[in-house]
């Protein structure tokens, strides 16, 4: 049997994702784990990852990434593919015709990066909508904010909204949580997928206002599949088409990284 590693980084500070990670990603990989051989190894714990049992390397990172980079010399007979983790590089053909494989998340990445200069680059993204549905709780919040608390994600806009709101995710910029907080709103670090589910289905409206560059992907699907209003900024054409796309599922999301396994 093919035996795949998915090489990605996170670090023991983000304490919830750390030792829980869960989203549509893992939700699809677990899927995939049914038919195929796959390993997933946390480059922060692991320094020298040894990959001779292995016959294809993905990376969840950006374009020639650190974790590339540092293994590239032993992986050199090895299929390797990309999980594209940012959406602000617009990779030289050099840098992109490293990979064997890409897999982006939205069509809006697909023509910034030109990556039709790809010829395997497959439409790969989703969330898990096992655990993202209604639940038809009583809504105790008019505004909810889904993301780090940094600058482009802009999460300070969310203050011209009356009412009750909260803002969930890893506190990253003291000065905005302090800011945000003395302005009443209610600020939590990054909780776990479940009770992420609770918090979209306990507010009315999910505000993601980050910058085109800022993420918010998973949050403004996550929020539609809990059947919850979501409203994002009109400078942001990248999260405009997650607001009217489908809401991409893991088993989607396996299936479209399941094609090109099948074809390998």
């Amino acid at each position: 049997m093919t035996n795949i590693c998915i090489v990605f980084g996170i670090s023991s500070s983000e304490s919830v994702k750390y030792s829980n990670w869960k989203d549509g990603f893992t939700g699809a990989i677990d899927i995939l784990k049914n038919k195929f051989n796959i390993t997933m190894v946390n480059a922060m714990d692991n320094k020298n990852i040894d990959f001779t049992p292995f016959d294809i390397i993905f990376f969840k990172e950006g374009f020639n990434g650190k974790y590339y980079n540092k293994y590239k010399n032993n992986i050199v007979n090895k299929k390797k593919g990309l999980f594209i983790s940012c959406s602000n590089e617009i990779p030289k053909d050099t840098d992109m015709n490293i990979y064997d494989v890409l897999f982006y998340e939205t069509e809006w990445y697909y023509n910034y990066a030109n990556l039709k200069r790809h010829k395997n680059a497959y439409h790969a993204f989703g969330i898990n909508t096992q655990v993202m549905k209604p639940l038809n709780l009583e809504k105790d919040y008019d505004v909810i904010f889904v993301g780090a608390i940094k600058s482009y994600k802009r999460p300070l806009k969310i203050l011209k909204y009356p009412g009750k709101k909260i803002c969930l995710g890893v506190n990253s910029d003291n000065k905005m949580v302090e800011k945000l907080r003395s302005s009443g709103v209610e600020v939590r670090e990054f909780i776990e997928y479940d009770e992420l589910c609770m918090f979209y289905n306990k507010s009315k409206l999910c505000y993601i206002p980050c910058e085109i560059h800022g993420g918010g992907e998973r949050a403004v699907l996550e929020a539609r599949a809990c059947g919850i209003n979501v409203e994002v900024e009109p400078d942001n054409n990248k999260l405009k088409e997650l607001l009217l796309s489908p809401i991409y599922s893991s088993e989607y999301y396996a299936e479209q990284i399941e094609k090109y396994l099948l074809k390998v």
